[in-house]
């Protein structure tokens, strides 16, 4: 009996340091829950910025997610996945399709390709702030988006030498000599922002 005793006081103290260790020390937190912010798609934009949604919509960018149904881009990936659900070709060829489903709103669409809120964040914020804002009402969020002039760090994150795409030969991207080829600022239309939102129709 006596030469078991400390075998079981060992047991005993090595459990306790266990569960000492292991115990869940997390301090409990008053603070809420962030709010999910969904990307709301190139639509919603439109709402208030028809010109640059029509730029938009004559731009590579836009037709970006059609061209991976291309033979070219189905060699590309060999034996993986199909380009359309291939994780690694979706995330520059599409927005926001490897988030989870929730953080798109239900008329969001992937097949649209690179939309507005893949360079500017998403968009669902900023859209009830306006629509609030329309009808005399003041709205206060966080900024999850941004609707300044990408940065090259930014347009780099996807415009960047890629092994797959070493075939296509594509050369560097100048980021100077490659933004006005996508500049879509209001202003640079044509229209102000105030005369672009009387042209679709709001004021």
């Amino acid at each position: 009996m006596r030469k078991i005793m400390p075998g079981c006081f060992l047991l005993v103290l090595v459990g306790l340091i266990f569960t000492l260790t292991h115990a869940n020390t997390t301090a409990p937190t008053d603070e809420p829950a962030q709010p999910i912010v969904r990307f709301l798609g190139s639509q919603a934009c439109k709402e208030c910025h028809p010109v640059p949604y029509k730029a938009w919509t004559g731009m590579k960018h836009a037709r970006a997610y059609v061209i991976l149904a291309w033979y070219v881009s189905r060699e590309m990936v060999g034996e993986g996945d199909p380009p359309k659900q291939n994780k690694a070709c979706l995330h520059c060829h599409s927005t926001a399709a490897n988030l989870p489903v929730e953080r798109r709103a239900p008329d969001f669409h992937i097949e649209d390709g690179v939309q507005c809120e893949s360079c500017h964040g998403p968009g669902e914020h900023h859209v009830e702030k306006e629509r609030a804002r329309k009808e005399g009402k003041e709205m206060d969020f966080p900024k999850t988006a941004d609707y300044s002039k990408p940065s090259e760090k930014t347009c780099k994150a996807c415009h960047r030498p890629l092994a797959p795409h070493g075939t296509l030969k594509i050369p560097p991207l100048d980021y100077e000599k490659a933004w006005p080829l996508i500049e879509h600022e209001e202003e640079k239309n044509g229209l102000t922002p105030s005369e672009s939102k009387e042209t679709n129709g709001s004021k």
